[in-house]
């Protein structure tokens, strides 16, 4: 699955026709439908058929997955025998702990007819992270996304807007995406009136490596569009790196200097991957 932008991800509750109704208008790059915590569990039964509803609208502009209740729970099964009505992108499967979750939903999936799903893991328990580089890996596996809030509370850590209690296990999470070529994105932040606390995460999140970040509120896009985007400086560099390189190569040059620094193959191809992201 070819994947070119995924810096905002919004989870949509089921349960709720009218923000879903109103998600396909929203600029998110991936609309999250979830099934899962955002859906009390007497309504989990009519939020499926209303998904299977919603499914029915068209929607070019966004990645859509489904997020699906834990294998634990009485509403996996029918949660994922689902999916053979929904032309969904890609299941998002929760609290992913071990490379045995993914084959039990592949199995699954593939009963249902949807054998070609794309899988996206939500990993948000201690042996998630410890086994984060094995899902990773799996190669039905297309993208992972950090469940911090579940994570910090299992951990038991002291919340602070750093978030130094979890950063060992962020860059964990974030070593095995990049390990195995696959999208991650960043948790939630949760509390809908700090937007500067929210634009401080997302900032924090970019420059960890993240490819975009969660969100619960269509309020939090544009921000978070915009801090996962290249910035015009960061074009403008980008352009200059890829022109004077390019020009060391056609003397047979394999590096080259520009404001005094070092450039070679692999700031080349960041650059040029910055480029194509911005277009």
């Amino acid at each position: 699955m070819s994947i070119q932008r995924a810096r905002s991800a919004l989870y949509v509750p089921a349960d709720h026709a009218r923000a879903m109704a109103k998600s396909v208008s929203l600029a998110a790059d991936i609309l999250i439908y979830d099934l899962e915590d955002g859906v009390a569990p007497a309504s989990k039964p009519a939020a499926r058929e209303a998904l299977r509803t919603h499914f029915q609208q068209a929607d070019n502009a966004h990645l859509r997955l489904v997020r699906i209740n834990h294998q634990s729970t009485r509403f996996y099964i029918d949660d994922i025998t689902a999916m053979s009505a929904m032309p969904a992108d890609g299941i998002m499967l929760s609290k992913v702990a071990h490379t045995a979750d993914i084959n039990d939903a592949v199995e699954k999936l593939a009963r249902a007819e949807r054998a070609d799903m794309a899988i996206w893991c939500n990993v948000e328990t201690p042996e998630g992270i410890l086994n984060a580089a094995t899902i990773a890996a799996h190669p039905n596996v297309v993208g992972l996304v950090a469940g911090t809030n579940d994570l910090a509370n299992d951990l038991r850590i002291i919340r602070t807007a750093e978030r130094t209690g979890l950063m060992h296990a962020l860059q964990l999470l974030l070593l095995a995406a990049r390990a195995n070529h696959r999208i991650i994105l960043d948790g939630t932040f949760v509390d809908l009136e700090d937007m500067k606390g929210l634009e401080a995460e997302a900032q924090q999140g970019r420059m960890l490596g993240f490819d975009g970040k969660t969100l619960i509120h269509p309020k939090q896009i544009d921000s978070v569009n915009r801090i996962f985007s290249p910035s015009e400086d960061e074009m403008t560099q980008a352009k200059r790196i890829i022109k004077a390189y390019e020009a060391a190569m056609k003397e047979h040059k394999a590096v080259t200097l520009l404001d005094n620094q070092m450039i070679e193959q692999l700031h080349y191809d960041r650059a040029r991957q910055l480029l194509a992201q911005a277009d």
